[in-house]
């Protein structure tokens, strides 16, 4: 048996916590699992530069690395409930460029942004992985007590998971602060992407993550493959994962269904009115006073119909899309998911109160929302107060 040939401290580094995920997790994602590259057939879903669609890309993400099951919320970091849970905005989280806070009493992974990312979508990509690969290691229960111990192992967990690409994408070069905080230059993240497709051993694969990777990124990543490809027997054995016919491959993810904003649905923007839940109710005991007074011939029951302005002091307001509650702090409906973006008085209104607040935009939509407007909730009940 011959000894295996020495590398450099920082590849051993990276190969033995390869190892170390590969022991813990198993080989299946690592070698079979599609990685993600920062183009339509990965990221299908309507992108408008907003909260909304950074948290539907999020939901992808999480898909992708299994845990799409779980409810997640994305924040932006100006949104004033964070100043109720100051210990999940914590002074380093205020310097990132999105976080990962944890799970809140509900159960639901909360993550933070920053709205500046909007502008680049495949920027935000590579961060929201690296967000995503922490809320898999607190859901496998991996995490590091130690800060920068767990974002190095973070952005490799990220690789692991399939992010490579987007991790190489906004890996530092050359910055001394973040290397101190823990995260990953881009020739150690490359190089652990390079790891991953000696691994893989798909001539295809190879040709089309080339392509995909940034200058520097591509240069690494061919360099491993140099030093590598000779040494696969080796780098397997490193790994401790053995050969092709040990491996398993697991089902694939449930992925969501990829997001088209429509007007048409009336759940994209939706709108406050207010409703009085008990109104039915009055007008129950309105008819039944009628017909009692037309019974007994006596005017007392009439008094029933006090009830119906009653029922004003209850009023609550609700979704124009979906009819759920609308607290005065909610920016987005909790339900159907639609941006709450104004007030109209009728159900009925909502297709002619987003016309206009589109072309109000500028909106491309609008001209949607024109053809539209004749028939949008045409069928559905009136049933407003």
């Amino acid at each position: 048996m011959h000894e295996m040939a020495a590398v450099d401290p920082e590849s051993e580094r990276v190969l033995t916590e390869l190892a170390a995920l590969l022991a813990a997790h198993g080989p299946g994602d690592f070698v079979f699992a599609p990685l993600v590259t920062p183009e339509p057939s990965f990221f299908p879903d309507a992108w408008r530069g907003d909260l909304r669609s950074a948290e539907v890309m999020m939901q992808r993400l999480m898909a992708r690395a299994r845990l799409g099951a779980l409810p997640m919320t994305l924040r932006a970091f100006d949104d004033p409930r964070w100043n109720d849970e100051d210990e999940l905005f914590e002074a380093p989280h205020r310097e990132c460029a999105a976080f990962f806070a944890g799970v809140n009493d509900f159960g639901t992974y909360l993550f933070g942004v920053r709205p500046g990312l909007f502008g680049d979508p495949m920027a935000l990509a590579g961060v929201l992985a690296h967000e995503t690969a922490h809320a898999w290691r607190f859901r496998r229960d991996v995490t590091s007590r130690h800060d920068a111990t767990e974002e190095r192992l973070t952005d490799l967990s990220s690789v692991f998971l399939g992010f490579g690409v987007l991790a190489a994408g906004v890996a530092y070069r050359y910055e001394p602060e973040l290397e101190r905080r823990g995260y990953l230059p881009l020739h150690v993240v490359a190089f652990a992407l390079g790891v991953q497709l000696v691994v893989r051993g798909d001539e295809a694969e190879w040709a089309h993550i080339d392509e995909a990777l940034g200058v520097d990124a591509r240069a690494i990543v061919r360099d491993v493959r140099r030093q590598w490809v000779p040494r696969r027997k080796e780098l397997l054995a490193r790994l401790g994962i053995g050969d092709e016919a040990s491996w398993v491959r697991r089902p694939a993810p449930q992925l969501p269904p990829t997001w088209v904003p429509k007007v048409r649905a009336g759940r994209d923007l939706v709108f406050r009115f207010a409703k009085a839940p008990f109104r039915d109710v009055a007008i129950g005991v309105l008819i039944a006073s009628a017909a009692v007074a037309a019974a007994v011939q006596s005017w007392w029951p009439i008094l029933g119909v006090a009830l119906t302005p009653l029922t004003l002091l209850f009023r609550r307001d609700v979704c124009s899309a979906c009819s759920s509650n609308l607290p005065d702090s909610i920016t987005r409906c909790p339900v159907c998911g639609g941006d709450v973006v104004g007030r109209i008085t009728r159900r009925s209104q909502h297709a002619e109160a987003e016309r206009a607040f589109l072309e109000a935009a500028g909106d491309p939509r609008a001209a949607e929302a024109r053809d539209v407007v004749k028939d949008l909730f045409a069928n559905a009940r009136d049933d407003d107060g």
